[in-house]
């Protein structure tokens, strides 16, 4: 089966969020959602999920043996078994990947126009570079001038592009492909998203999210008295496809275990800003710690899903000043040789 998209994985939790608050086991919640479940191959998959958690396999166990669920749902989900917390870490995933789903649209809609744009603006490149600047130089040549300075330049740019238009299209035609795959192709798309989360999964934005997440592990702990070291290494599960993020969190376990206070642990590692650290540590000495990490992981999600916002508004602005300057080069490229020849011709 393959892996359950953001809607799904949302949907997923907060029902079995729900049907735990309400006191139903864990086995009997999947058994009643696989019953309500309309397509086959999840209707099985709860069904199995069910009868191994009934046989006392743990939650976590029985979605990493499913395979469908991403490592950040298995880590969550065992980190809120481990501290008691279960039900807060399903209706933490179902706002997760339900937030995730819609910044998902809000990119995919803010990215269409430009890039049909972009993509028509190349078609007419083609055309004036093979069609319409070799005419501008047949009637030039005619007239028994030559271009010279911007304008010969220009000319002399369009003819090389010419020659190498073939190189262009070959390029464009295999993104396209790329992009078709990336869309319509699970498999293909979430081993893209691997590769780019093991180079860059934890600068920027990413490191936005992955610091929010880590808090939300870090508040759980605390709320639930669970060790410091075990805390840090349930964090590195659920950041388990993200290798700086993980050994960040190791790192910390590593200074915890040598008897360094968590606060500076913390601090050494990176695993949360230092802002952040410094008020845990206030938080920590006046005996609130555990309620100033869920104010300092709320904060965190917050400052994460401002982050991505501005980055998706920052990409059609983008795109679109792009476009200007290729328009601007076309109409460089078209009307000085253009006024050359009408001056030759007056």
């Amino acid at each position: 089966m393959k892996q359950l998209r953001n809607q799904e994985l949302s949907a997923f939790c907060e029902e079995l969020a729900w049907l735990v608050h309400s006191g139903v086991g864990v086995g009997d919640g999947l058994r009643l959602m696989a019953e309500d479940e309309k397509a086959d191959d999840r209707k099985t998959v709860y069904f199995e999920m069910a009868e191994k958690v009934d046989m006392g396999t743990s939650l976590a166990d029985a979605l990493k043996e499913a395979v469908c669920f991403p490592a950040y749902v298995q880590g969550s989900i065992r980190a809120g078994e481990t501290m008691g917390r279960l039900e807060e870490a399903l209706k933490a995933l179902a706002g997760y990947y339900e937030e995730k789903e819609r910044t998902n649209r809000y990119m995919k809609s803010a990215l269409l126009q430009p890039v049909v744009l972009l993509l028509l603006m190349l078609i007419v490149v083609g055309v004036l570079l093979t069609r319409v600047i070799p005419t501008f130089q047949s009637v030039y040549e005619s007239l028994g001038g030559k271009m010279t300075g911007i304008a010969g330049g220009l000319l002399n740019f369009g003819l090389w592009m010419k020659e190498k238009l073939w190189i262009f299209y070959v390029l464009l035609g295999l993104l396209l492909c790329l992009a078709v795959l990336f869309a319509a192709w699970q498999t293909f798309q979430e081993r893209v998203i691997a590769v780019w989360k093991k180079c860059m999964g934890d600068r920027g934005v990413m490191r936005k999210v992955n610091d929010a997440a880590l808090a939300q592990v870090i508040s759980m702990g605390l709320a639930s008295g669970l060790h410091l070291e075990d805390t840090m290494l349930l964090a590195a599960e659920v950041l388990a496809d993200i290798p700086k993020a993980k050994n960040r969190c190791l790192r910390c376990r590593e200074l915890l275990t040598e008897g360094i206070p968590l606060i500076d642990a913390l601090k050494q590692s990176e695993v949360l800003p230092m802002a952040s650290c410094r008020l845990l540590g206030v938080g920590m000495q006046c005996g609130n710690g555990d309620s100033v990490m869920e104010e300092i992981s709320k904060k965190l999600s917050e400052e994460a899903e401002t982050a991505m916002a501005d980055r998706v508004d920052k990409v059609e602005p983008a795109l679109v000043l792009t476009i200007s300057v290729l328009v601007g080069v076309i109409l460089l490229v078209v009307m000085l040789p253009l006024m050359n020849i009408m001056e030759a011709i007056g």
